[in-house]
């Protein structure tokens, strides 16, 4: 904002003075007022006595480390949830002798992070199959708490 104001008043002042010698000492002054402006955040931040060049890619390497973390952590999850879900999906389709598309199932980490959340959608024969039997099923075998959906 302040670099905004002086190089504003710097272009008013220019226009306003007197053409001739005056002219161009006023243009040298607004250069170095501006000049000023420009490099009075760098001498803030130098004076202030702990300041190291190295401490602005710190910050930003860490973030990035971190999102990358997220990112490893995110798909690792993932690719866990679908193996744990076609596991899933294997053993119903044996237990309930149902075909592979007649449902699907996903599996999700709970809130805790610690329980899982199945979910089976049926279709097709498999809508007559026993929801509370899917239910006492994976409660049972997988130890978690399940939903039943008829697509």
């Amino acid at each position: 904002m302040t670099l905004m104001g002086v190089a504003l008043l710097n272009g008013i002042v220019g226009m306003l003075s007197p053409e001739g010698e005056l002219k161009k000492y006023v243009r040298l002054l607004g250069a170095f007022c501006l000049i000023c402006a420009i490099a009075q955040p760098v001498f803030s931040l130098l004076s202030e006595g702990n300041w190291k060049i190295e401490s602005l890619w710190e910050g930003s390497a860490a973030q990035e480390s971190e999102a990358y973390e997220q990112l490893y952590e995110d798909i690792l999850l993932s690719g866990s949830e679908r193996y744990a879900a076609e596991t899933v999906k294997r053993n119903m389709m044996e237990h309930f002798e149902l075909s592979d598309s007649s449902f699907d199932v996903s599996v999700r980490r709970g809130e805790d992070g610690e329980t899982a959340l199945v979910t089976v959608t049926l279709r097709d024969e498999a809508i007559f199959a026993d929801p509370h039997n899917i239910i006492a099923y994976i409660k049972e075998v997988y130890e978690c708490s399940c939903t039943v959906i008829y697509d």
